[in-house]
This record gives structure tokens, sequence and C-alpha cells, in this order.
């Protein structure tokens, strides 16, 4: 199984708008940019992801949308997952909710620091975080199970990277 961690893409910050909650923040106008960048660039790679799992925090899901246009037409599996909340994180659990999910590749859209320490458990046992930046995105192949140190590491992207193109 292969997992796509995906950071949310930039969001407007806690007070904008009247904004009083962090779980209510939402995309900036570059966070939406950034987010339907990175699905095209993903889709014009053939990408095709099986599922798409979701902090329920609004950013999250918002990055997720354009993601979840990926899918194959007769699938329609983006789901929430409040082990990739901010207050919720749980890295065995996420594990175990991707690994019931099934199918090749998953993409999963969460938070920093928990998703860049997620991607380091997977890359080596040591645990060690490793930075995502807003809108990031990182393919780990898992060929013998979602793991600590069991992952490796195909690529990672950087919105500056996917923006500007070839």
């Amino acid at each position: 199984m292969k997992l796509l961690l995906v950071r949310h893409a930039h969001a407007v910050d806690l007070g904008f708008d009247g904004i009083g909650r962090d779980f209510d923040r939402y995309l900036s106008p570059k966070g939406l940019k950034q987010a339907s960048a990175l699905a095209e660039g993903l889709k014009a790679r053939g990408v095709v992801p099986s599922a798409v799992v979701t902090s329920p925090l609004v950013r999250a899901k918002q990055t997720a949308e354009p993601l979840a246009a990926l899918l194959e037409r007769n699938v329609n599996l983006m789901v929430d997952c409040e082990y990739l909340s901010t207050e919720g994180f749980r890295a065995k659990k996420l594990s175990k909710f991707v690994e019931d999910l099934g199918g090749d590749l998953v993409v999963l859209v969460g938070h920093q620091p928990d998703l860049g320490g997620y991607l380091g458990s997977l890359l080596s046992p040591e645990a060690f975080p490793l930075p995502m930046a807003k809108g990031g995105a990182a393919l780990v192949d898992c060929p013998a199970g979602i793991a600590p140190g069991e992952g490796e590491l195909l690529w990672y992207v950087t919105p500056d990277w996917y923006l500007k193109g070839p």
C-alpha cells in the first residue's frame, strides 16, 4: 500500500473574519490555489487514489476536496478521521484505520506537527519528525504494512515545486 500524506493548504488565521475556533479556519485564496494545483499535478501524473482520508477540520477537508475528485468514478470514498485531527491524532489507530480501508493508494490530509511526525515514523523506527510545508505532499510506499520504519519515501514536494510546473 502507498500513502500520500498531504498537509492542509494555506489557511486564514484564527480571528480572521470573526473565526473563533481553530476547527473553523478555512483555506485562504492562496490555499485554494495550492489545493487545486496539487490535485491537477497528481491527475497529470495519473495518480488515482483508492480513498481520501481527511482530518475533520475545515481547512483539511477543503484541501481534500480536489484530491477526492481524483477517485475513480465508481468510487466515492472520502472519509473524515478523527485520528488525523489536531486534538485526536493517534498514529497506531490511524495506521489500523487506513489498513482496514485497503486499496493501493490512500491519501491522508492532516496537520503539522503530527503529520510530519507520522511521516518520520513510517521511514524510521527512531520516529524523527519531518517538516511538511502547508500544501506539501509526500508519497510513501509501505509494502510490508503500515508500521514504524517499514515505509520508503518515493517523493516529497512543496507548493513551490508544483505551482511552478515544468
